[in-house]
């Protein structure tokens, strides 16, 4: 019997903050609602291994405020120079494991973002979990 699969695409907004040399935060948001509960939020550490390459692990939350996911990225992900303007544009892809009450599911985050010179992040997934 296949496991259940749970689909959904979400976009989260926040910022970057840099407490480190190639060290930064990421505190991100969703305003909706998703399949696994109220209002996602997420937070995040960034490794820069090289000017634009960066590994990620972090948790996501729901509005009881106990970690429901742990993540961390798959190989590598990618911090582009700026394109017009100072908006910077990343991808990644998070490997994610289920913790508490999700114990046991696990599955795969894509993330496309952005990052402005101030920080501000637009964050747009596609979450795939069984």
């Amino acid at each position: 019997m296949p496991s259940e699969r749970i689909a959904y695409t979400q976009r989260l907004q926040g910022r970057l903050t840099a407490v480190g040399p190639g060290l930064l935060d990421a505190e991100l948001a969703a305003a909706a609602d998703t399949p696994l509960g109220p209002c996602p939020t997420f937070a995040s550490q960034l490794v820069f291994e090289t000017a634009r390459s960066f590994r990620e692990e972090g948790t996501i939350t729901f509005q009881d405020g106990q970690p429901a996911l742990t993540f961390t990225t798959l190989g590598r992900g990618d911090l582009g120079e700026p394109t017009g303007g100072d908006v910077r544009h990343g991808t990644a892809m998070l490997d994610v494991s289920g913790v508490g009450p999700l114990t046991g599911a696990h599955g795969r985050i894509t993330s496309n973002f952005t990052v402005g010179a101030d920080g501000e992040v637009a964050d747009d997934q596609v979450v795939v979990l069984f």
